[in-house]
C-alpha cells in the first residue's frame, strides 16, 4: 500500500502536496500496519527512521533496569514519533508499543535529505518545521507540569534550595526522557 499523500500534506505538513513532491515521496514512505500489543520501535533499534501515527493510538515506554516499564507519553493517530532519533540516528531509548490497531508511514533520514538534491528544499522544510512543532509541544506539556509542581512544592513549605534542587532532578529527567 502506499501512503496517502493528501492526509500527509493536510494533517502533517499543513499543506497540499503538489504531483512532484507526491511523485518524490511515494517510494521514500513506507506503511506498516500493527495490532494492538505490537512493538513498533524497540528499544536500542537503529535510529533515523521518522515515524507517522496515520490511525490508531500506542503509548511510549521507557524501560529501566529490574523496573517495571514507565508510560511516558501516548501517541495518536496525525501525530509524528521517533523523531530525536531520526535527527540524531541514535538508537531508540524507548519502547512504542501499539494499544490498538494501527498504520504508521515511515520515512527514512537519508530519503528525506534526498529531496534537497530533488529540487525540493521546502518539502524538507516542511517535515522538520513538523518535526520542531512537536518538540515544542513536548517542552510546553513538560514546562507545564513542571509548573504545577514547583506550585505544589511551595505549598508545602520546601525552601527554595530543596525546590531548585527538586526542578535540577526535573528538568534532568525532562532531558533524558525527551533525548529518547
Amino acid at each position: 500500500m502506499t501512503a496517502d499523500l493528501t492526509w500527509l500534506g493536510s494533517t502533517i505538513l499543513s499543506r497540499t502536496l503538489n504531483e512532484e513532491e507526491c511523485a518524490l515521496l511515494t517510494p521514500m514512505i513506507s506503511e506498516s500496519s500493527y495490532s494492538a500489543g505490537d512493538t513498533i520501535i524497540k528499544t536500542g533499534q537503529s535510529g533515523g527512521l521518522l515515524h507517522i501515527m496515520h490511525s490508531g493510538t500506542a503509548k511510549v515506554e521507557v524501560l529501566k533496569d529490574g523496573e517495571k516499564p514507565l508510560k511516558v507519553a501516548d501517541i495518536e493517530a496525525g501525530k509524528l514519533f521517533g523523531e530525536l532519533t531520526f535527527l540524531n540516528n541514535k538508537p531508540a531509548t524507548a519502547d512504542v508499543i501499539a494499544t490498538e490497531e494501527c498504520v504508521v508511514y515511515k520515512l527514512p533520514r537519508e530519503q528525506l535529505a534526498s529531496v534537497t538534491q530533488h529540487g525540493q528544499p521546502e518539502l524538507a522544510y516542511l517535515f522538520f518545521s513538523a518535526i520542531m512543532e512537536r518538540q515544542s509541544g513536548v517542552i510546553m506539556e513538560q514546562h507545564v507540569a513542571l509548573a504545577s509542581e514547583m506550585r505544589s512544592q511551595k505549598k508545602r513549605g520546601l525552601s527554595p534550595t530543596t525546590m531548585i534542587a527538586i526542578m535540577a532532578i526535573v528538568i534532568a529527567a525532562i532531558i533524558f526522557i525527551t533525548s529518547s
